[in-house]
Order: C-alpha cells, then structure tokens, then sequence
C-alpha cells in the first residue's frame, strides 16, 4: 500500500451511506486513543442517536433540563452539532409542550449569566468555546456559571457548552466530536459517560448530527463575526460593559455627589442589586468617580468659554462706546 493510499485509509471511514473524514493527524490520534480504551472500537459500531434524542424528549417532559458538552478539535463540528441540538430542543418544546422558546448564541461567562436573566422556560443557551476572562469578577463568573448549573433545572433552562478540550460541569449527555461527511452535511460524535474525564471514559456509541437550519446558522455565524472583531480590537469583555453601565446609573444618585470615600462604596453596593466581589465595586465606584470628573470637566470648558464669551462682548460694548465718544468729539471738532 502506498503513502497515498494508507493516508486516505486513515482519513476516511465508510459507515453505512457515510464517508467520514478528518484531519490525518486527528485521525492518527484517535487510532491510538482506541488502542488505549479498546470501548471506542466498540462504540465505533454502535449508533446512540436515537437514545440521545430520546434522553433529551425525557428530561423536557419530566421537568428536568438539559445539560451537554460537545469538545473536539476546531473543524471537528462540534458548534454544528451544538446548535443543531440547540435547534432541536425548541421544536420538541413547540411540538410537545406548545412552548415558543429561544435560541441565546454566547460567547463569554458574562453573556450566559445576563442570558439567565431574561431567559422563559425551555430557553436554550448555547456558549460556544468560552475565551477565558481576566481581571475583576473573572473568578466569580466562573463560580456563579457553576451555581446556575447547580439550580437552574427548576426553571428548566437548557446548557449547551462547546469547548476545543473537555471541561468540568454538571452534564446530563458528554459528546465528543469524532469526524465529519461533508457532503451529506452530517457530524459524527461519540457518546460518552459525563461522570468520567480521562482517556478510561466509558463511551456508549456514536451520535449522527444534521446541519442546523440556514437560520440559526446565519445568525450563530453573525454573532461569532461580531465577537471576533471585539476580540480584535480587545473590546470583547462585556463585564467591563456592565460596570460602566452601573457606574452610569451611580453618578446619577443625588447623594452620591455629596457622599464621601467609604459612604460612596456603601451607595455602589446598595444599588446593585447582583452579587459582586469587593474588587468589582471598587472598580465600579472608579468609573463613576472618573464619569464624574470628565463631566465636571466639560461643564468647566463651558463655564469657561461662557466666561470669555460674556468678556469679549463686554469689551466690545466698551469699544463702541470709545467709538461713540470720539466720533462725537471729531463731529464737534469740525463744526468748529
């Protein structure tokens, strides 16, 4: 067999009507990852799809919700699959429980936690490959994101997670993102048990997953283009959003323009109503010291130019008496 021919054999993987392929490295991996846990020949073999979608129809009609991960290298399709599922959920919702849900596409920790906010029943949030967050209240989003998974099954609000590599959370259904047959638009990924997180994870079989509507795909594809231009320009934390909009509402307090050091923290924290950490106030409180500044400021400029204004127009009725005056000596000085 030549180098060509072994390559190609590597690469592509005929199940039924399909025509799986990867990457050759990805699909070297995944050789040796069989190799390791011999369970993924086995699940190889083995279609779950339909146990996948009856696991979710279950869970939504037994007042429970529905958390899963899909990981895998970028390419591997696993946003496909994520949003496909997402899709899926809110037609079951319709069909079965007469239910208009939504479809929140989130980048950010941030995003997710204002998604919850405003979320109605059997809303899904989808938060495609997380980017990891810096400075004030990083931490506590990632703490808050694990408190929502924790409770948020009363409310029936579903989590879809996409990462590149598999991460801790309270998943219900784990997905890891085989191989794709581009040209039936179809997504291969296996099944795994959520309890584990090693290469010993137990897999149950492969899962087959359609391409999502032009719709949601249209719209997923806009956000992310919208997310990469802020990750560009560096402009993509929306918790820095969320404490300049607080610090606007702040400076627009009476008393906190006649508040001093300790009691202008105390007015942060009493208005806002979500549980920030102290760091997060403190920052908050900066901005609307530093809004306040810059307004005094621009009212000062005004103040200012008024000031000069208010001078000029007084010299000037200064000269036109002058000129008055001399005129009428020059006039008298000629009749003389």
């Amino acid at each position: 067999m030549s180098g060509e021919e072994q390559s190609q054999y590597d690469v592509e993987q005929v199940v039924d009507k399909y025509h799986f392929q990867c990457a050759p490295f990805l699909r070297e991996r995944q050789l040796r990852l069989i190799k390791i846990n011999p369970e993924y020949r086995h699940a190889l073999k083995i279609e779950k799809t339909d146990i996948y979608r009856a696991d979710i129809v279950y869970r939504m009609t037994h007042h429970d919700n529905v958390i899963i991960s899909y990981y895998g290298e970028t390419g591997s399709g696993k946003s496909l699959a994520a949003t496909r599922t997402g899709e899926e959920i809110k037609a079951i919702a319709k069909e079965l429980m007469d239910v208009e849900n939504k479809v929140w596409i989130c980048f950010l920790a941030q995003s997710v936690l204002d998604a919850v906010d405003n979320c109605e029943s059997h809303d899904v949030i989808l938060l495609d490959e997380r980017v990891p967050e810096f400075g004030y209240g990083a931490g506590r989003e990632v703490a808050q994101l694990g408190n929502i998974e924790a409770t948020i099954r009363k409310r029936q609000i579903h989590l879809l997670y996409v990462y590149p590599e598999r991460q801790r959370h309270f998943h219900k259904m784990v997905v890891q993102m085989w191989d794709i047959d581009e040209g039936n638009e179809v997504s291969r990924g296996i099944l795994e048990d959520p309890a584990s997180f090693t290469y010993l994870s137990v897999p149950y079989g492969y899962v087959l997953f359609n391409k999502p509507s032009l719709e949601l795909i249209t719209e997923y594809n806009e956000k992310k283009d919208d997310f990469l231009r802020k990750t560009k320009s560096r402009d993509f934390s929306e918790r820095e959003d969320m404490q300049r909009r607080y610090a606007e509402e702040i400076i627009k307090i009476p008393i906190f323009h006649v508040a001093k050091g300790a009691e202008r923290l105390e007015i942060v924290k009493r208005h806002i109503k979500e549980q920030l950490t102290i760091a997060e106030y403190k920052s908050i409180l900066a901005k609307a010291k530093l809004q306040l500044l810059e307004e005094e400021a621009v009212k000062g400029k005004v103040a200012d130019k008024a000031d000069k204004v208010e001078d000029k127009f007084k010299r000037a009725k200064e000269l036109a008496k002058e000129y008055e005056r001399v005129s009428s000596s020059f006039l008298l000085d000629s009749k003389l």
